[in-house]
């Protein structure tokens, strides 16, 4: 499939120098069909070239690739149509400029940034002011910068209109209002206006390019027919945004995506640890069963379509919460709309769903297994048995996640002490340990986790401790 890359314009101008536009990192929603990213810088400004340009000239500066907003676009993108449209830009200095940021659809605020503020209307270009370091984190983010560049109007020639240029951003639009105007956006440290706001075409403005990009949505609420839309409308897109609640507080959470995400520290996912499953299997004796789950740190930066996975992050201060997932580059998208499953083991496998889906703690069949999910507090549970023999209780499993299931035969029985199962976590490929509940104190000298009653216990040279560093005193 088409990835997106870096594209780099070259145009040779006859009233200008050559410039290069990149892609800024930002999806933009700028209609009810169409999604852009901006160029990283305009065209041209005050400061870049001490040029700008005529509305006949625009169309000269676009390609099949780059192209200009209409004002209905600019309309749309900054007041009218977007999700939260008058709450994604405001006036800004950055690095000591004065200008307008624009964010991007879906955006999550840097930990280290303060908070977005569009209160312009008293405070002018010190609503937001941002140093290199910041603005570094903002365009990491997605946010655009659109300096002041001034203007200048027709005179036998081009003439700078230097009175207040510095507080002063024209950036012409593609379309024009009538033969002899053009439209356009213009702010200063009063006012933003937002939309066909037309001046004479012979009045020069700065530009700002802007490309097509495919982008999917992928909800983790819907169930299979709503998921299948989904996946129909998403396949193919090089940038993806799933929208799924990961909080930053050391809870554990199952991931498992239909398309591979080539660098996860160029994705949401920076800085989680994540664990590949390597196996398991069902020790000890009838009423004292342990479930050994050996995991592997992931190796490499590639997350596979169609694998569960295990990830984390350590708790921040104060706790950061991730609502979106947006995942650019994607690829080898998963057409299977259901179900993943990596090979595991014959004893014991990690599943994983893409929709929303409604998993009993039993699945009878020629397949037939018991079913364990992570849940709050980094629990291990198993569904309650709510009818009696042959009855098993539904969990309404939302997307993306994964779960774990033993086959029959897979250890000692009888089946009904697996709710109340213990079980052993191991990580970097270590061989689990068998462990009783009495056990657990014989262990010296080592470290690791185990599930008892459901929870998520450290030993540490054979004392137990909760996942907060409090020891456990068994009553």
């Amino acid at each position: 499939m088409k990835k997106i890359t870096t594209i780099v314009l070259l145009i040779g101008l006859s009233i200008g120098p050559m410039y290069a536009a990149t892609a800024a990192k930002g999806v933009f929603s700028v209609s009810s069909t169409r999604k852009v990213q901006f160029a990283n810088a305009p065209v041209a400004t005050r400061e870049a070239t001490n040029n700008l340009y005529q509305w006949d000239e625009v169309a000269s500066l676009r390609d099949e690739d780059w192209t200009v907003l209409t004002g209905d676009e600019w309309a749309y993108l900054l007041a009218s149509g977007r999700d939260g449209a008058d709450t994604l830009n405001s006036l800004a200095t950055v690095k000591g400029k004065y200008g307008m940021v624009i964010l991007p659809d879906y955006w999550v605020k840097p930990e280290e940034v303060p908070d977005f503020s569009t209160a312009y209307s008293t405070l002018g270009y010190g609503a937001n002011v941002y140093t290199a370091d910041t603005w570094a984190l903002m365009e990491e983010s997605g946010a655009v910068f659109l300096p002041c560049g001034g203007n200048g109007h027709y005179d036998g020639g081009f003439v700078f209109d230097d009175d207040g240029w510095e507080e002063h951003g024209a950036y012409w639009a593609s379309d024009q209002y009538s033969d002899s105007n053009g439209n356009s956006i213009h702010f200063n440290r009063d006012e933003i206006h937002d939309h066909n706001t037309y001046a004479e075409k012979t009045n020069f403005y700065s530009v700002i390019l802007v490309k097509t990009v495919s982008l999917g949505e992928l909800y983790e609420e819907h169930e299979a027919t709503a998921f299948a839309t989904d996946m129909a409308n998403s396949y193919g897109s090089d940038s993806v945004v799933v929208h799924r609640t990961l909080v930053k507080d050391s809870t554990l959470y199952t991931l498992c995506l239909p398309f591979d995400v080539p660098n996860i520290d160029e994705s949401p996912l920076v800085g989680a640890e994540i664990f590949e499953f390597k196996g398991g299997r069902v020790t000890g004796t009838t009423g004292n069963e342990i479930l050994n789950l050996n995991m592997s740190r992931l190796q490499g930066k590639r997350l596979t379509q169609g694998v569960p996975y295990i990830l984390r992050w350590a708790k921040t201060t104060p706790v950061d919460t991730i609502k979106v997932l947006r995942f650019e580059n994607v690829e080898n998208w998963d057409e299977d709309e259901e179900t993943a499953t990596d090979p595991g083991n014959t004893t014991v496998k990690f599943h994983g769903v893409y929709p929303k889906a409604h998993i009993t703690g039993y699945t009878s069949g020629a397949e037939a297994h018991y079913n364990f999910f992570i849940g709050a507090n980094n629990t291990l549970y198993w569904p309650d048995d709510t009818g009696g023999s042959g009855t098993w209780a539904t969990h309404k499993m939302k997307g993306f996640r994964g779960y774990f299931y033993i086959t029959p035969g897979g250890g000692p029985s009888p089946v009904s002490r697996y709710r109340n199962m213990p079980a052993v976590w191991s990580i970097e490929e270590e061989t689990p340990t068998d462990l009783t509940n009495e056990g657990v104190k014989e262990l010296k000298n080592e470290r690791t986790k185990l599930f008892q009653d459901g929870q998520i216990v450290l030993i540490i040279d054979g004392v137990k401790y909760d996942m907060q560093g409090r020891k456990i005193i068994d009553n």
